[in-house]
């Protein structure tokens, strides 16, 4: 799986702003309104929110979102392991109440 793979099957027309798309790494800009669509794709495609909105991230959620940016009380964190690959999905909402920023990352997972 990878980041055009999940794009092109997903709720694509309610994407304000793409900021960045490789197969590996994404940014796309959506509005609230629509959020819940992606909230439903990703819940489909990863199942429940590992740290669903408004619930303080444990530890673990905090050392697998710290390379991309971190994981805050106000924000949702996907994570999916399959096929030695993970997919992280995070919504990050803006101040403006307006505006979330769906950060997507699909990597290899490293066997130790």
């Amino acid at each position: 799986m990878n980041v055009i793979d999940i794009y092109e099957k997903g709720p694509v027309d309610t994407i304000f702003e793409k900021r960045m798309q490789n197969p590996d790494h994404c940014e796309w800009v959506v509005l609230v309104k629509d959020l819940s669509s992606w909230q439903e794709y990703f819940t489909g495609l990863l199942g429940d929110a590992c740290k669903p909105v408004n619930e303080k991230p444990d530890t673990d959620q905090q050392q697998i979102a710290a390379p991309f940016g971190g994981i805050y009380q106000e924000q949702t964190l996907f994570v999916c392991d399959q096929d030695k690959e993970r997919v992280v999905a995070m919504f990050w909402p803006w101040q403006d109440k307006t505006n979330v920023t769906i950060k997507l990352y699909c990597s290899a997972l490293i066997e130790l």
